[in-house]
């Protein structure tokens, strides 16, 4: 919340400590919103909600005379989220419902009236301010909105009697699409689809493969929004590795080998966010199944043996991404287990079953559409 915003609630909260002297506007307002596929149906009935109770501000007496002479839809459009993020005192929601992908809500809300004019005058002023400087001729035209009390001014020669015909052109018609706010921008922190590269390291169970049980993994994910649920299908693929050089002894000889080993996993499943600090960072938990396998060979020097198997496993993550425009970066934490039969490529050796499966930690890039 912008710090003008906390002045503006601690002033109303001393107040309201007060006995009651100001008047409260109480007024009712409905909005029916229909949502895509990129939106989910809790965020949808969000600004449904939302774009009520705007409704309603904009029905209040006093927003309605202190601001019939304006015309600039853009200034209307802040000054109803001012009064909406500040000085709505009390909002009940009298009827809300769904049916397909269209919301309806019905609200009342209480409004101070003395706070809302005061609020409206100084986004007025604030916004005014921050336009371009309207010539002189096209000011004295502006002007009679606000007239003083008549007063006698000395003919000086000061304004030229309308001489100038390109005053016109100051006042063009600005576009005021009131329809806008029925496809209102998306929110912060909406489900999209995700496409990242992840990097970082997998640890394997020891006994399995020492010593290259600690090994460098990349991978790519892809996530996207399935229509009006609150979850999306994730899908993962990553492969990790490692080189190392490990000793047998059969009692009389040592033997060397150079050992690389090899591990994949191949994931579909849901994966459920949820937007934290306004959709600043977004945190998420998933599950999904898939194959996963492995591979060893052994090299020692003179003869490579080598041994691969795949089965069905499954997994579970955990991570949170910070979404900066269309980029995102993230950390992820992934779990995941299977045990396929390890077939060698040569029948002098015997089959064995390994844990293929094992402890994650990625560094997440990626970009969100």
């Amino acid at each position: 919340m912008k710090p003008t915003a906390w002045l503006v609630l601690a002033l109303l909260t001393a107040a309201a400590a007060r006995p009651a002297l100001a008047e409260m506007c109480e007024s009712t307002g409905e909005y029916e919103y229909t949502y895509g596929d990129a939106e989910s149906i809790m965020s949808a009935k969000q600004r449904c909600e939302n774009l009520a109770i705007r409704a309603a501000i904009e029905q209040c007496a006093v927003f309605v005379s202190s601001t019939t002479n304006i015309e600039n839809y853009q200034l209307k459009d802040d000054l109803v989220s001012t009064l909406a993020a500040a000085l709505v005192k009390q909002k009940k929601v009298l009827e809300q419902r769904v049916d397909g992908r269209t919301i309806y809500y019905k609200v009342s809300i209480k409004l101070d009236d003395t706070q809302m004019m005061k609020a409206i005058e100084a986004e007025q002023k604030r916004l005014q301010a921050a336009q371009p400087a309207v010539p002189p001729a096209a000011a004295a035209q502006a002007q009679p909105v606000q007239a003083q009390p008549a007063q006698t001014q000395p003919a000086a020669p000061a304004e030229p009697v309308k001489a100038s015909p390109v005053v016109p052109a100051e006042k063009k018609p600005e576009p005021a699409p009131a329809k806008l706010k029925a496809q209102p921008t998306a929110a912060p922190g909406e489900p999209k689809r995700t496409l990242a590269v992840q990097f970082g390291s997998k640890s394997l169970k020891k006994s399995d493969w020492e010593p290259v049980e600690k090994q460098g993994q990349f991978g790519v994910h892809f996530d996207t929004p399935l229509g009006g649920l609150p979850v999306s299908l994730a899908l993962d693929f990553l492969a990790s590795a490692k080189s190392g050089t490990i000793v047998v002894s059969d009692g009389w000889f040592d033997y060397e080998f150079d050992v690389t080993a090899v591990t994949y996993e191949l994931t579909a499943g849901l994966r459920y966010t949820i937007p934290v600090a306004g959709g600043k960072l977004l945190p998420y938990v998933g599950a999904g199944l898939g194959l996963m396998g492995a591979s060893q060979e052994l090299d020692d020097g003179s003869d490579k043996y080598s041994w691969t198997g795949s089965t069905i496993g499954f997994a579970f993550d955990a991570g949170v991404l910070v979404p900066l425009g269309p980029v995102v970066l993230g950390l992820d934490l992934r779990n995941s287990s299977a045990k396929p039969t390890m077939k060698p490529d040569d029948d002098n050796f015997d089959d064995y079953k390994v844990a293929c499966g094992g402890t994650s930690f990625n560094v997440v890039l990626g970009f969100a559409w």
